[in-house]
Formats: C-alpha cells, sequence, structure tokens
C-alpha cells in the first residue's frame, strides 16, 4: 500500500524557522520527549496490558468458535492447530509463489552471468526479454498481449501527443477498466479462471501505475526538446520481472537514471547484507504461517454474527492484529523483490513498511508505509499541482487529488473511498495544525506560558480525535463497510467511553517514546 513520515524533532531555538507542514508528505514535529520515566512506564505497561489481555482473548475466541470459521486442516502437524486461510490476499500469492520462483532464481542468475560477459552495458534487452518471457509462461501469451495494448496506448499517447491530461485519461480509463462492469464481465469471460484472471487484475494495476510514470516524463522529455524515451525502456521498466507484482514501486526517473549509471561489483559485505535480509524476510514468513495457525483474527471477522457477539476485548485486538498481520506481509511482499533489485543495483525505498503499532500520526504511515508508492504520487501528482508551496488551499487540492488517485487504483468501490475520505481529513488536520504551530505568534505564548511537559500533553490530546478517526478507518479499508460498522459501533458504545480514550492516549504516549528514542538513536 501507500506511505509518509514525520520530520525528527527540533530543538527550541529552531522553532521559528520550521516550514508549513506537508499533508501529502507528512512533515510533523517531534518534540524534546518530556515525560518522567515513572510516568512513561504507567503509560507503557497499560498499552502493553490491553494488548497481551486481548490477545488471549482472541486465542481463547478463536478456540471457541472454530465450527462456525473458515478454516484449514493442519499444513503444519508440529502444529496440530488448523489454519485461518481467511487472509485471502497471503493465501493468493502464496499460492502464485512456486510459479515465480523459477524465475525469479533464473533472473538473478542469468543478470549475474549478463554482467560478467558484457560488463560495461545496460541490460534493458535482458530485463525486457525475460521478464515478457517468464509473463508469457506464468500469464500466457493473450494476458501478455493485452498487457501490452495497455503499454502502446499509453506511449504513443504520451509521445507523440505530449498532452499530460489526454495521459491522464487514458490511465484512468485503463484503472476503470480493471474496476467496473462491463469490463470486469469481459474479462472473466475471457480469463475464467478466478486465480488467474485476480493475478491478472492486480499485475495490470501495477503496470498502470508505472505506465503513468512512464509516459508522464515522456511528456517532459518531449516538451523539453530531448530525445524520446524508446518503447524498449519502457517495457523493460514496466515489466522488470522482481517488482511486477507486489512492488516496491521506483518512478521511470529512477529506474533510468540507475540503468544508465557506471556499474560496480557486489562487495562481499553487501551479498552478506542481502543473505541477512533474506534470512529476516524467511523468519516474517514463518511468523506469520504460525500466527495464523492460533489468531483466525481474518476468519472471525467474515462472520457478523460472530462479530456482533465476541468479547470487546477480543473485537479490539483483532482490529489490532489486522494491522500487525498487513505489516507482516508487506515487509515480506516488499523485502524480496528489492533484495532482486539491489542485485541489480536498483535502489528501491531501503526501509520496509513502518510498524504500524508505532504511529500516531497517519501522515507518517501514508509516507513511510508503501514509501515507493508515496514518492511516486509525490512527484507525478503532489509536486505538480503545488504542495505547500502555494498555501493550505493548494496544499489542500494537491493531498485530495492525491487521495482520490489513490482510492480509484486501489479499487474505486465505497469502502475504499470512505478509507480515502477518511484519512484525507485526519491528513489535512495534521498539517492544518502544523501550519498553526510553527506560526511566530504559537511559538511565542508556548515559550511565555507553556512548559515542555504540558505542551507534551496538551499536543497528545489534540492528536487524540485525530489519531482514533484514522485507526476506525483502516477497519474499514480491511473488512468492508458491514464489519467496519460492527468494529466502531461496538467500540465506542461498548466501551466505557474513558477506557477507549485510555488505550488510544497510553498508544500515543508509547509511539511518541518510541519516536523519541529512535530520533536519539539517528542524532547520535
Amino acid at each position: 500500500m501507500i506511505t509518509m513520515s514525520d520530520s525528527m524533532k527540533k530543538v527550541a531555538s529552531d522553532r521559528k524557522k520550521q516550514q508549513p507542514k506537508e499533508a501529502i508528505q507528512g512533515h510533523a514535529t517531534v518534540e524534546q520527549f518530556a515525560l518522567s520515566k515513572i510516568e512513561l512506564s504507567i503509560y507503557v505497561t497499560i498499552y502493553i496490558f490491553f494488548i497481551v489481555y486481548g490477545s488471549y482473548n482472541v486465542f481463547q475466541t478463536s478456540k471457541e468458535n472454530e465450527h462456525q470459521l473458515n478454516l484449514q486442516e493442519p499444513t503444519w502437524k508440529v502444529l496440530n492447530r488448523n489454519k485461518d486461510v481467511s487472509n485471502h490476499e497471503w493465501q493468493f500469492y502464496r499460492g502464485w509463489f512456486p510459479k515465480f520462483a523459477p524465475f525469479f532464481i533464473s533472473h538473478v542468475v542469468l543478470s549475474k552471468v549478463y554482467d560478467w560477459i558484457f560488463p560495461a552495458k545496460n541490460k534493458l534487452y535482458f530485463y525486457m526479454i525475460h521478464s515478457l518471457l517468464a509473463i508469457s509462461t506464468i500469464y500466457g501469451v493473450f494476458q501478455l498481449a493485452l498487457m501490452l495494448i495497455y503499454a502502446l496506448a499509453h506511449y504513443l499517447i504520451s509521445t507523440y501527443t505530449v498532452s499530460k491530461t489526454l495521459v491522464w485519461v487514458v490511465n484512468l480509463m485503463s484503472i476503470a477498466t480493471l474496476n467496473y462492469s462491463p469490463f470486469t464481465d469481459y474479462m472473466m469471460t475471457w480469463i475464467p479462471h478466478r486465480r488467474q484472471y485476480y493475478l491478472y487484475n492486480f499485475s495490470v494495476a501495477m503496470l498502470l501505475i508505472k505506465f503513468l510514470s512512464f509516459s508522464l516524463e515522456q511528456c517532459d522529455q518531449r516538451y523539453n526538446k530531448k530525445p524520446a524515451f524508446s518503447l524498449t525502456e519502457m517495457i523493460s521498466y514496466a515489466f522488470y520481472l522482481p517488482l511486477l507484482v507486489l512492488g516496491p514501486h521506483i518512478t521511470f526517473h529512477q529506474f533510468h537514471t540507475e540503468c544508465n549509471e557506471p556499474k560496480r561489483g557486489i562487495t562481499k559485505k553487501e551479498y552478506f547484507n542481502h543473505a541477512v535480509t533474506f534470512l529476516r524476510l524467511l523468519f516474517w514468513a514463518i511468523f506469520m504461517e504460525v500466527f495464523l495457525h492460533f489468531m483466525y483474527i481474518n476468519a472471525i471477522s467474515e462472520v457478523y454474527s460472530l462479530m456482533d457477539n465476541v468479547p470487546l476485548w477480543s473485537l479490539a485486538t483483532i482490529g489490532f492484529w489486522q494491522g500487525q498481520s498487513f505489516q507482516m506481509k508487506y515487509v515480506v511482499y516488499f523485502g524480496l523483490p528489492s533484495i532482486m533489485a539491489r542485485l541489480d543495483q536498483f535502489h528501491p525505498p531501503e526501509k520496509g513498511p513502518v510498524c504500524i503499532s508505532t504511529v500516531y500520526k497517519y501522515s507518517r504511515m501514508w509516507r513511510n508505509f508503501d514509501r515507493g508508492l508515496h514518492l511516486m504520487i509525490k512527484r507525478h501528482i503532489y509536486v505538480p499541482l503545488g504542495g505547500s508551496r502555494h498555501g493550505i488551499w493548494w496544499l489542500l487540492l494537491a493531498s485530495g487529488a492525491s487521495f482520490l488517485y489513490i482510492g480509484f487504483w486501489h479499487g474505486g468501490i465505497q469502502y475504499i473511498f470512505f478509507w480515502i475520505m477518511i484519512n484525507f481529513v485526519s491528513v489535512g488536520l495534521e498539517s492544518i495544525g502544523g501550519i498553526i504551530t510553527s506560526k511566530a505568534a504559537y511559538t511565542k505564548f508556548k515559550a511565555d506560558h507553556l512548559n515542555c511537559e504540558a505542551w507534551h500533553h496538551i499536543e497528545s490530546l489534540c492528536i487524540m480525535p485525530v489519531f482514533m478517526m484514522s485507526a476506525f478507518a483502516i477497519f474499514y479499508f480491511f473488512n468492508g463497510m458491514a464489519t467496519g460498522d460492527i468494529f466502531v459501533k461496538r467500540l465506542l458504545t461498548g466501551y466505557p467511553l474513558v477506557v477507549v480514550l485510555l488505550s488510544f492516549y497510553c498508544s500515543i504516549q508509547t509511539c511518541k517514546a518510541l519516536e523519541a528514542r529512535s530520533t536519539k538513536k539517528k542524532t547520535g
């Protein structure tokens, strides 16, 4: 998915130099952490208690309701537990991985052989030929032909009309063919196997955002009277096998630049680091599999009658673990392709998705979860529309356009746009708050009337409603409208309000402490 982050803390003397915050970039300021160790320990203890006790309740609820759930017979005899197979995305890509694995291996091996034989040449033709052969084998020639039609349409429009408006029209229409009838109905008749259709659909969605990146760069290239990029460059970039299905995204500008840079050898230390990263990803993949044998969070959330009646502790912690498992998946999804891309000396985002339980400002989530998509959206939508350079209204316009595109690209259905709308409001409020706190008058008032600890609590209380709104929105993204409504209604009306507020407040304080600790490490 999509990503943003906070700027790190500023010392008091720098406060007057702060710039307005950016909604889609998510700049924010982290104050000197002001709580005493005793007070912080209380918050952290309460937060951990909520998670541990809630996890125990989810485990018990999973055991007691196995007969109602979509489970699979034990696949690992040593665990002797049925498995939750309702995490459909994980099951889907896990099922397809054996088909891709031989081509991933051949890509890495043949790429190194190519470097050995032709050390001074870029590998565009190798990337293109190997990727197209792999796609024709896995997807079939018919589906590859359909993908190439999308590619050709974008290439011709951007190269011969030099119109960004037409590029956007073609791109949005192309996305619509993946989301809406009658296009989806036709495609399901042409690709009758559902798993194959979904793989095609998801892959074309990934391709379309790369076609957009290429086409907008091509328009700039042609407008500036520079040589046009070739169709070979477009196909090599968009169909580049390691990043084809899951990402992470890189812009065409980055791909083109790094393709044409002088190549250097990869050191033994870098190979060692890649091996360590691979083992870490393997650990998280195994952890995810084990987790699904004990915590049936996805299967429970698909049974409405059960969601209406599970204990509130279980309900709240199901939401927590849905976020954590989503992040675990994407650590693996982004991590393995990134290793292969780095072996080709590309540089996808170095860090994986930010841990959801350490985020209290969702501007940071948008920037730091799917970092590649964030950079793509920032380069092609947010900055061209003005970003934060022309005041709050242009900032909100650029953010709104960015969020709308993300929602349409994610499927363009009701619960997706509902999730997008709430996040737009949340990030917009964070941005407005950031602009207010950067004003000289506010800084003077704060210095004259508030000590560091008082400001820390006031800021946390101001953030809490926005944090709650964003956290509730994610329930809709994971589960759809009906289950999302159950989550929000039961959590807000089932618990005493003070318990809900306390849990969110302790979460914010824990996240702020972790953020301050991370800042301290970076600044030495």
